[in-house]
C-alpha cells in the first residue's frame, strides 16, 4: 500500500493522514485533497523512535467517502486509481481504521495498530 521495498528493514511506521474538504458551504464540505506521511524503519533502542531517523515519505492526491450498507463509512485515498487505492473506516470522529483490498479490517496485535487517532 505504501509503496516500501519487500527488502527495506522495517519493524515500524509512523503515518500522519490530513485530509481536507472544501471549505464553501454550498459544496457540504466534500473532500478534496490528502496528504499522507509516513516513516518507517527499524527501532531505536529504549525509545518509541526510528533508528538513524527511519525514511519518510510523502503521498498526496485526491479522496472520497463512499457509504456502504450498515451506515459504513469508507474514506478512500486516490479513488480514479484502484491500483494505489488505501482505504480506512470511520469508526467515529476521532478513529479510522485501515481495510485490506477486501475492504476488511486490518488486524494488528501489541506492537502493530492499525487504528488512526485524530489529533
Amino acid at each position: 500500500m505504501l509503496s516500501i521495498p519487500a527488502d527495506a528493514p522495517c519493524e515500524f511506521i509512523k503515518w500522519r493522514l490530513a485530509l481536507q474538504r472544501d471549505p464553501r458551504p454550498q459544496q457540504q464540505q466534500s473532500p478534496t485533497m490528502y496528504t499522507l506521511d509516513y516513516t518507517y524503519g527499524m527501532t531505536k533502542p529504549i525509545t518509541m523512535d526510528f533508528l538513524n531517523g527511519g525514511t519518510s515519505l510523502e503521498k498526496t492526491g485526491k479522496w472520497a467517502v463512499r457509504k456502504e450498507p450498515g451506515n459504513r463509512e469508507i474514506y478512500v485515498l486516490n479513488p480514479d486509481t484502484p491500483e494505489t487505492t488505501i482505504s480506512f473506516i470511520r469508526l467515529d470522529d476521532n478513529l479510522l481504521h485501515l481495510l485490506d483490498r477486501e475492504g476488511k479490517l486490518m488486524i494488528g496485535h501489541g506492537g502493530w495498530s492499525y487504528t488512526l487517532n485524530r489529533k
